[in-house]
């Protein structure tokens, strides 16, 4: 292993001419805020993201330092040790019960802490805490900047720290942490893939810093540290372009006066091209057929990056290639968006590959995948929405936006009481997106949820405590494709073509995409009364959703032909779709038929019409269970294509199969409410 580089140089006062980056205005507190977390704590992305809030609502002012420490950093095999030498002894003196916590500037904030007395606090405690350091006043301001040598790894860190009144404490302390950025690895509540930002990796100033001795108004304090960079901590690769710094003054092992971060800069770059994949911002849920992947880079060569070629693809469909250009110096980073892409079959669960083709050193780090799930649905347009709300009702909020972002359902706030609420309403067919909020963001504590609910049961939950300000989720509310056939004669014969439209993509029961290859398993056309085959080609468009039966015989006339096509397929949402059946006739198209007729209302409470427009004559109707079961049975003679029954059966879902005489047959699907 390779030695450390470890120098501290003077650290004495100097005269206030020698104050060069430092601001000798009189300053408010900047929040330095200590993480306790560790990769294996459900709950601690819920404490990253409260402190990104935090640093997103001010720029500038906030410090953050990840401490993975604790039971739950202990890694499981094949798991990243993210733990140092530092963080038990940083842990150990904040009193915390529990994880994720953290101390504010090491203070103590009366009714906030785990424990009377202690610095660590639950992270819905934490915006509270750091509004109120914001806003005092701070008797020392700190200035720094970092320089890391890339060919040596050296790091080195000037600071100076200018009084501008009396520490209470005759000697502070002086620290420097380094922390790591970008680090992708396991996260329980997270992903495999997770982005680990801020960690600490080392004290350049040792496990409570190095003594100021001179702590009066007026005085200037500056010092210069250098640290030699390992190659990697704990077998984890210890990138330079991933390196801040942070720099705080403490009044002795806790209460912290003030602190910054520092980006530091570089020098002695390779001439080289070199980049690194970090990470992505693919959705875990998609609701579209259309969306643009996101994923971010770094650039860690001396050479500017200026372009880059791209592949990308989802699943096994064809990549999409796309060039990306900008102006990336070493340790910059950017997030590329690619092109919106119609990817036209998605399976339940699907994986999106992001590959950059060009060379440079390290080809390992070049690529990405992430997994992703359709979202779910609903053949049901009767919703309902379920909220079990904690003690803070008043924070909770929800709302559904349809494909055009128009509110299109809302619920809350509640009282302030543990309770069950509960909203029934109806959507028309589409894809929405549901909002669960909480105003405070700590999401709902105590067990509670939001349930989106039909007749047959629970669509999805959003657990409360799997959020923090906001969760979403999309969903679609849809029925099995309803094939259409049209023939383009009257008379039916040798050349004539039948023309089957879906509204959806065609597809096997395998996820397969229905094509020429595998089309002439799903089709039949022969003599209604002989049973004997009749010759046709037929093709389909895919993604036009359509297919063209052509006849290629002669037909004797007055011979009956039926068609079947469908049995077996799904549609894309992967409902099992209603076989299309036809009767034709050599010399006239029988219109008499079936194919076009509907239920309705559908779902029903029990009673409800079978519309069949084209129809006349008797029409036998079978009500089976899903199980299989004959429930009801009975023929009509049909005159103005109206048939209205009553189903007396429990609610659920049943089949309805119609039968004209002649032989044709239809089967819908019926749902009692």
């Amino acid at each position: 292993m390779r030695k450390f580089l470890f120098v501290i140089l003077a650290s004495l006062p100097i005269c206030l001419v020698g104050q060069t980056i430092v601001s000798t205005t009189p300053q408010n507190k900047n929040v330095v805020l200590e993480e306790f977390t560790g990769i294996n704590c459900v709950y601690c992305p819920q404490g990253h993201a409260v402190a990104n809030q935090i640093t997103a609502a001010n720029p500038g002012r906030v410090v953050v330092i990840n401490v993975h420490v604790g039971n739950y950093a202990t890694p499981s095999a094949g798991q990243p040790d993210f733990r140092t030498p530092w963080g038990t002894s940083i842990a150990g003196q904040s009193a915390l019960t529990g994880y994720p916590s953290g101390t504010v500037n090491r203070h103590v904030f009366s009714g906030l802490g785990m424990t009377a007395g202690g610095t660590a606090m639950g992270r819905d405690k934490w915006t509270n805490a750091s509004n109120q350091i914001l806003a005092q006043a701070s008797y020392v301001n700190i200035g720094a900047t970092a320089e890391i040598d890339v060919e040596t790894r050296i790091v080195t860190v000037f600071v100076e720290a200018y009084y501008t009144g009396n520490s209470p404490q005759t000697t502070n302390k002086i620290n420097v942490a380094l922390m790591q950025n970008n680090t992708i690895g396991h996260q329980t509540g997270g992903s495999e893939t997770y982005n680990h930002m801020h960690r600490l990796v080392h004290m350049l100033t040792g496990q409570w810093g190095e003594e100021i001795t001179t702590t009066t108004e007026t005085t200037l304090y500056t010092n210069t540290f250098t640290y030699t960079i390992p190659e990697n901590y704990n077998s984890i690769p210890a990138l330079l372009g991933d390196m801040e710094l942070a720099v705080f003054i403490a009044e002795g092992n806790q209460e912290i006066a003030n602190g910054i971060k520092v980006t530091p800069t570089f020098t002695n770059i390779p001439n080289e091209t070199e980049f690194t994949v970090l990470g992505h911002e693919n959705p875990s849920v998609l609701n579209s057929y259309v969306f643009s992947p996101k994923f971010n880079i770094r650039s860690f060569g001396g050479n500017t990056l200026t372009n880059l070629n791209i592949s990308y693809q989802v699943n096994n469909e064809e990549p999409v290639l796309h060039e990306w250009t900008g102006a990336l110096t070493y340790g910059q980073a950017t997030t590329i968006t690619l092109p919106e892409t119609p990817w036209y079959l998605l399976k339940p669960t699907n994986t999106v590959t992001i590959n950059i083709t060009d060379e440079d050193g390290t080809p390992e780090n070049n690529t990405i995948s992430s997994t992703f799930t359709k979202a779910p649905l609903t053949e049901l347009n009767d919703l309902t929405v379920e909220v079990r709300t904690d003690q803070y009702g008043t924070e909770i909020s929800w709302n559904i936006k349809n494909e055009s972002n128009v509110t299109v359902q809302n619920g809350g706030p509640y009282t302030d009481v543990v309770t069950t609420q509960t909203k029934n309403f109806t959507l028309p067919n589409g894809s929405y997106i549901l909002t669960l909020n909480d105003s405070y963001g700590d999401g709902i504590i105590g067990g509670g949820y939001l349930k989106l609910k039909n007749a047959d049961g629970v669509i999805f939950t959003i657990l409360g405590n799997s959020y923090t300000s906001s969760a979403k989720m999309p969903f679609k509310v849809t029925q099995a494709a309803q094939l259409e056939a049209t023939a383009s004669d009257e008379i039916l014969e040798n050349g004539s073509t039948i023309t089957i439209t879906s509204p959806k993509l065609l597809v096997e029961s395998n996820w397969t995409l229905l094509e020429n290859e595998n089309l002439l398993n799903y089709i039949t056309l022969q003599n209604s009364e002989t049973k004997s085959p009749i010759a046709f080609t037929a093709t389909i468009s895919p993604f036009e959703k359509t297919v063209i039966i052509t006849i290629d015989q002669e037909i004797a006339a007055d011979v009956p032909v039926s068609l079947a096509f469908g049995d077996g397929l799904i549609d894309e949402d992967g409902l099992t779709i209603q076989s299309l059946n036809a009767v034709y006739n050599s010399t006239s198209l029988n219109t008499n038929s079936l194919t076009s007729a509907s239920l309705y209302p559908n779902p029903t409470n029990g009673n409800f019409s079978i519309n069949v427009p084209t129809v006349s004559g008797k029409v036998a109707v079978s009500i089976y269970s899903v199980t299989g079961s004959l429930v009801d049975s009975k023929q009509f003679e049909v005159g103005n294509g109206k048939i209205d029954m009553n189903i007396s059966q429990p609610k659920g879902v049943y089949y309805v199969t119609l039968t004209l005489d002649g032989g044709t047959s239809q089967t819908l699907k019926l749902v009692v409410k």
